[in-house]
């Protein structure tokens, strides 16, 4: 709790203060689920408030006029990918049942499954009803885009990078492995802007854990990228570790050049935590077994 205040009295002084410093489009947010009933929020779903997603693809490199995006890689697995193909599945249907709700259901259906940094924070369910214990948002947001492009490109990269890191880690530990990579994803986010009542959503952090972890195992292993700048349009192969590792830098110049690590509507310390953690975590397996 915060200095023991009820959620009420909590909403109220927080709706204020962020009236009396100008934050518009937060303080709309947390009138519009002041009440019992939530209504539609300031936001609507094609905007960039909801952070943790980007307004286009989320893992596509940008570069001035150009684009870079990988499409597949040159690394085999040994067997089927039984878990990724799981978990695309699932974000496809809870995308399908949210905009299947229609505008307004899709916000509110944001705002109270989506992960808001104020409320972890301070352990108080203060911005917007959540009809599931509130720490249970790390794992609802998980699974939750905010667009077409926002789940494409996250599923593009899932598919691509994640199977091996299955096959590698075996189902069970890639399960655990994605499901911790995406906690302290959002751990990133809450850390770098714990006052912010925006709802994170998305993949990515989780996601950004696969390519850390395929970054430790499989640095050499050629990947299909398609690129595009100004005339020069082409499909490439390249190593992992040159496409992760821009990727990464990219991530980090955009947290360092945008005030809190959000931009676009996109939560880069998110994409920086997660990234660091599945990084990490492979390092460790592949020492571990190594030595068996």
């Amino acid at each position: 709790m915060v200095d023991g205040r009820s959620a009420s009295s909590l909403r109220q002084a927080r709706f204020d203060k962020l009236a009396s410093t100008g934050s518009a489009q937060a303080a709309q947010a947390a009138k519009a689920t002041r009440g019992t009933n939530a209504t539609q929020p300031d936001g609507r779903r094609n905007g960039d408030e909801f952070r943790g997603r980007d307004t286009g693809s989320e893992f596509q490199t940008r570069v001035e006029t150009g684009m870079i995006l990988p499409i597949k890689d040159d690394n085999p697995t040994r067997r089927a990918p039984v878990l990724t193909v799981g978990i695309l599945l699932l974000n496809v249907g809870v995308f399908l049942y949210s905009i299947a709700l229609g505008s307004i259901g899709f916000d509110v259906f944001t705002l109270r499954m989506g992960l808001i940094p104020f409320e972890v924070a301070h352990g108080v369910d203060a911005i917007s009803p959540t009809p599931i214990p509130l720490y249970l948002t790390f794992l609802t947001a998980m699974f939750m885009h905010g667009g077409w492009m926002h789940l494409g490109g996250n599923m593009l990269y899932l598919w691509i990078f994640g199977k091996n890191v299955e096959d590698t880690l075996g189902r069970l530990r890639f399960l655990l492995f994605y499901v911790f990579c995406g906690v302290a994803a959002a751990l990133g986010h809450v850390l770098s802007d714990p006052d912010s009542t925006i709802p994170m959503v998305g993949a990515s952090g989780a996601i950004a854990g696969i390519l850390g972890a395929y970054l430790a195992r499989f640095p050499g292993a050629r990947v299909h990228v398609f690129v595009f700048l100004l005339f020069f349009i082409q499909i490439v192969r390249v190593p992992a570790l040159l496409v992760l590792g821009v990727w990464f830098i990219i991530q980090l110049v955009n947290a360092s050049a945008d005030s809190g690590g959000v931009g676009g509507g996109v939560a880069w310390y998110a994409h920086i935590g997660g990234f660091i953690a599945g990084y990490l975590v492979m390092c460790r397996h592949t020492r571990r077994f190594s030595r068996v």
